[in-house]
């Protein structure tokens, strides 16, 4: 099953509006997070949405960390391209954020990724941000945690 991104509406300014413009990086903009926590059965993908961002966001910081993940299994952070299947795996269309495959740096630790900065790790309004794990050897990952960390990307607001 396929979803589609919705548009955003256009905005329509009031005699009333006032506009507020935000600075990036002037510690003006909130941090927020958004958190996922599960298990992966054995010889499985998993995938659990982590958040369906309202308006556009910009991605700052991933934390990952987790109990039972070993060498060969994997963990992807993806944002679900338009009309894409849910299921698709990260590729040409559904846009990598941050991809582990190394046990070492999540298993029992907390890590931070690097993110791959694609599009300056921006996610349209709407657009499901999902973490997809992967076991593959008949030993079922306990515990998965994903934080994303994120800022609103919108540089005005109008109220």
């Amino acid at each position: 099953m396929a979803f589609t991104v919705p548009t955003r509406p256009a905005r329509v300014l009031y005699n009333t509006a006032k506009r507020v413009r935000d600075e990036l990086g002037k510690g003006q903009e909130a941090l927020r997070v958004a958190q996922a926590s599960f298990a992966v059965i054995q010889n499985t993908p998993t995938r659990r949405t982590i958040l369906i961002p309202d308006v556009d966001i910009r991605i700052v910081e991933i934390k990952v960390s987790s109990d039972g993940f070993d060498d060969g299994d994997t963990l992807d952070v993806v944002a679900l391209a338009n009309g894409e299947d849910n299921n698709t795996a990260a590729g040409a269309t559904n846009r990598l954020i941050t991809q582990i495959a190394t046990s070492a740096v999540i298993e029992d630790a907390l890590f931070s990724p690097a993110l791959l900065g694609l599009n300056a790790n921006l996610v349209r309004a709407g657009q499901p941000i999902r973490a997809i794990a992967t076991e593959d050897n008949s030993a079922a990952i306990r515990e998965i945690f994903v934080q994303v960390s994120y800022i609103l990307a919108d540089e005005e607001r109008t109220y």
